[in-house]
């Protein structure tokens, strides 16, 4: 679907175009940045990543952006950070009012709070653009990282599905958390905690 350009104190995210190709290719084939995800577990090239944007440009029920570094305004180190990696919102369900969050992030980018400010954004853009009221994800029981991560974001837990997501022969237990639009604006709108706005 068509979405707006938003920013974050060090970021651009930018709807996924055709001139994301290479700097999603940054990170395609990199095992330890696709884990078991079962579309990139797959060897990539440039024509499969061009087909990857555009079913995503077309599809009504997926917002994609591509996070790339400001130049202005930031310490030289972010300015020179260039892609970051990708923050979606995808199964979104206008009837129903839920959708789901994903985020990748290049292996060169981990560690320095990017997730912090990509997911924040796509979620209020959901909430407030889209009209979610719940927006959930899932996350493997081994992934204790980005457990905690998305913990301190303000997700809840609902449970474990057991043995839910099958790859490389294993099935795997998967934690699902959710937050509530309620519970986003409590945490980030009236504190005036969300560095995010649209993009001029």
């Amino acid at each position: 679907m068509n979405v707006d350009a938003l920013q974050t104190p060090r970021l651009n995210l930018l709807p996924l175009n055709l001139d994301h190709i290479d700097a999603i290719l940054e990170w395609a084939n990199d095992p330890a940045v696709t884990g078991h995800s079962h579309f990139w577990r797959q060897p990539s090239d440039r024509k499969r990543v061009a087909r990857f944007i555009l079913e995503h440009e077309d599809d009504p029920s997926c917002a994609y952006w591509a996070a790339f570094g400001r130049t202005e305004g930031v310490a030289p180190e972010e300015a020179s950070v260039g892609y970051v990696g990708n923050v979606f919102l995808f199964h979104l369900n206008r009837d129903y009012h839920h959708g789901q969050i994903g985020i990748t992030i290049k292996q060169a980018a981990w560690n320095r709070g990017y997730a912090q400010e990509m997911m924040p954004a796509a979620l209020r853009y959901g909430y407030r653009q889209l009209g979610m009221n719940k927006i959930y994800l899932q996350v493997f029981t081994t992934n204790t990282r980005a457990l905690g991560l998305y913990r301190k974001l303000g997700f809840q837990d609902e449970g474990v599905l057991r043995a839910h997501y099958y790859v490389n022969g294993t099935y795997h237990d998967m934690h699902s958390l959710s937050l509530l639009r309620s519970e986003f604006e409590e945490r980030y709108e009236k504190e005036g905690s969300l560095p995010t706005k649209p993009l001029p």
